[in-house]
């Protein structure tokens, strides 16, 4: 199923028929996609789920792209204070060289990690030349995929048709291609803030443009960030698409999972194409834009 070996399924093995506890986290639709693969997973591995991390063998944190998410890192640090004997894992993630936030609450907590889990070789790479953090570190892939052939995907498929093509492009400053750390200056901050505004809105026009060049069907188009609505919508658009155009990690991998062509369009962290290469070569229609 997946175009490389999966040591974070092989790690988390080892739980089976024992209580784990899954860290909620802020996240849109995209990230909900990482949610349910994880369940998948820990259903197929015969993994109990409880509520109550006292119960719990240990705490998973389910993945996504927190190092750039501030509110992430503050729930992080808010169970590791709760709970501080229990074995944490992270869950596959993308990091990047530029955002160091997250490595400091780590260093200053230092918290049970049992392993902290790459969804791609770049993020791997990152991760391993990272000293401060003395954990195991597996390159692993998107929980979203696990929900490939799974009965979900299946039921999903059956409400599968081709009504519009979907531009789903963001708006926040990932959308950049490059956006610089911000300073500590509240008042050169403040600029900072408003110049990625600004800009990010100028590079959706430009994908919007570019997708208009690049689309080969005639039926309607939603210009929509799909990932900001609920998962229902979220997963009706794609859907009802023929084509997606979308800078969208997760509207890229539900839209593969959906067997939809896709137009992926490039961000800050080279997010889509690193995933991409790393779990998706050979199974998926996905057509890079630059």
């Amino acid at each position: 199923m997946l175009t490389h070996y999966d040591y974070y399924s092989a790690f988390l093995a080892q739980y089976a028929n024992k209580f784990i506890y899954l860290c909620p986290y802020p996240g849109n639709s995209g990230d909900e996609l990482i949610v349910r693969g994880t369940l998948e997973l820990i259903d197929k591995l015969n993994i109990l789920r409880t509520y109550n991390p006292n119960l719990a063998e240990v705490i998973l944190y389910p993945g996504g792209n927190f190092t750039m998410w501030h509110e992430d890192i503050v729930i992080w640090r808010n169970i590791w204070e709760q709970y501080p004997n229990k074995p944490f894992i992270i869950g596959p993630i993308t990091c990047s060289k530029s955002d160091n936030f997250w490595i400091e609450s780590i260093t200053e907590l230092n918290p049970n990690i049992l392993i902290c889990a790459a969804r791609d070789k770049n993020s791997y790479a990152i991760l391993e030349n990272i000293s401060q953090i003395k954990c195991k570190k597996l390159l692993a892939h998107d929980p979203a995929f696990y929900l490939r052939h799974s009965s979900l995907i299946q039921t999903w498929l059956t409400g599968a048709y081709e009504q519009h093509n979907l531009y789903a492009f963001r708006s926040d400053h990932e959308a950049n291609s490059f956006s610089p750390t911000l300073s500590n200056n509240p008042y050169i901050a403040s600029i900072q803030k408003m110049q990625r505004i600004l800009l990010s809105k100028r590079n959706r026009e430009l994908k919007v443009n570019k997708a208009n060049q690049m689309t080969q069907s005639n039926l309607p188009k939603i210009i929509k960030d799909a990932s900001l609505t609920n998962f229902d919508i979220f997963l009706d658009l794609i859907l009802r698409a023929k084509e997606i155009h979308t800078d969208r990690l997760h509207i890229m991998i539900c839209a593969a999972l959906l067997n939809k062509k896709i137009f992926a369009y490039s961000t800050q962290y080279k997010k889509l194409e690193a995933v991409y290469e790393h779990s998706m070569q050979g199974w998926s229609d996905v057509t890079f834009v630059t």
